[in-house]
């Protein structure tokens, strides 16, 4: 299940041109989304440590748009029963986090694994991909410009928050000196 929880608000008549859209924002600056496995038992899992910080990194200006939503563990790739867009959709994610991989020849490890099981006593076999348990995509100007994927741990995607807060505090120091060298050449 994929589950917006953005500021923005949810249109459930949307065509698919306006979903992609809205995947791939247009607006300039810098959007964060952290795709993440759903918490099972109604509490805390390490993913929400991680999706508190990147909305404290929103709040803070670090980055200009932040979004949390969730997928499943394993998708139906078989297709057919139930009819449902959210595999066909975490496929596609999963299809451009791989195309973005290639294209800038970066090493983002998808699992590949699948198994076959069956839909109830006597439904039909299914075939089901595995997912990651989280991804951190980055978008600048509304282009895809890193991924960070997490199978195990959170670790990675900590550091990569950590990352993008340094990169902001540094570029915010530059610009303090610049200042500073500007007020003292007058």
């Amino acid at each position: 299940m994929l589950a917006h929880t953005t500021s923005e608000p949810a249109n459930q008549d949307q065509t698919e041109d306006e979903t992609k859209r809205q995947e791939t924002p247009d607006k300039s600056g810098m959007r964060v989304e952290l795709w993440r496995e759903p918490t099972q038992t109604g509490g805390q899992n390490e993913f929400d440590r991680v999706a508190e910080r990147l909305r404290t990194l929103e709040e803070r200006g670090v980055v200009d748009a932040a979004a949390v939503e969730t997928w499943e563990r394993f998708v139906d790739v078989s297709g057919g029963y139930p009819e449902d867009d959210v595999p066909r959709a975490t496929l596609d994610r999963l299809g451009r986090l791989q195309r973005w991989a290639w294209q800038h020849g970066r090493s983002v490890s998808l699992p590949t694994e699948s198994r076959t099981v069956g839909r109830g006593r006597l439904g039909p076999p299914a075939e089901l991909r595995r997912v990651p348990r989280a991804a951190l995509v980055e978008f600048e100007n509304g282009t895809m410009t890193n991924v960070t994927i997490a199978d195990e741990r959170t670790g990675c995607l900590t550091e990569r928050l950590e990352t993008l807060a340094e990169r902001e505090r540094a570029a915010t120091e530059d610009e303090d000196r610049e200042k500073s060298l500007e007020r003292l050449s007058y």
